[in-house]
């Protein structure tokens, strides 16, 4: 084979690998055009079917549920009454034993929620004592000398309460009751604003420093 011959086959296979090769890069070039434009086409979807999350939406929201109740006990207990100083004309003594239904929680009428970023930010007051109540159907009362009697007057009975309701009171705020409460309030919460998580945000929720 001359020379010339060779070179000439030279020039044609360098040619054909030049081709190849070129035929590889546009093929690589065009399937990295397509993932870019499906991958931004996602992101360009996304951002127009993800609705924007105002502050008020989320106060419509919470305030909807104005007064949250996430806690209920029932107590029962023993109440000694004892008034007058004269014996037999102004003295009373008697015993009120009851079942208190109590419901704790807090008020949400007054939380402004602010919205940072793709995060809502919501300070919820500590939970109370919403409500304290006596059924009549739990309450008995007993003489000085223990006999069951039905109340003389309905003062009887409301300063009797009045008693008890103190009592009960102090013994939610020394029990977990309301530490309880505060926990569900959370979860409560949560749950109120998880049309909000559905588009991406994110709900943290803490308690003012003051109870």
């Amino acid at each position: 084979m001359s020379e010339e011959k060779k070179n000439e086959e030279k020039r044609v296979e360098e040619k054909t690998v030049v081709k190849v090769k070129s035929s590889k890069f546009s093929t690589i070039l065009i399937i990295l055009v397509m993932v870019v434009s499906f991958v931004a086409g996602l992101f360009v979807g996304k951002s127009m079917f993800t609705v924007k999350i105002e502050e008020g939406m989320v106060t419509e929201q919470l305030r909807k549920c104005s007064e949250l109740t996430t806690g209920i006990s029932t107590m029962s207990g023993d109440i000694k009454i004892e008034e007058g100083d004269i014996p037999f004309i102004t003295q009373k003594k008697y015993t009120m034993r009851y079942v208190a239904e109590v419901r704790a929680g807090v008020e949400l009428k007054n939380v402004n929620p602010v919205i940072d970023g793709r995060t809502i930010k919501v300070v919820l007051p500590h939970s109370t004592i919403l409500d304290i109540s006596f059924p009549e159907k739990g309450l008995d009362f007993y003489n000085s000398n223990g006999a069951l009697f039905n109340w003389r007057t309905q003062e009887d009975a409301k300063t009797g309460m009045a008693a008890a309701r103190k009592k009960v009171e102090k013994e939610i705020k020394n029990s977990s009751v309301l530490k309880t409460a505060d926990a569900q309030v959370v979860s409560v919460v949560k749950k109120l604003l998880a049309f909000a998580e559905k588009e991406g945000y994110k709900t943290e929720i803490t308690f003012s420093e003051s109870e």
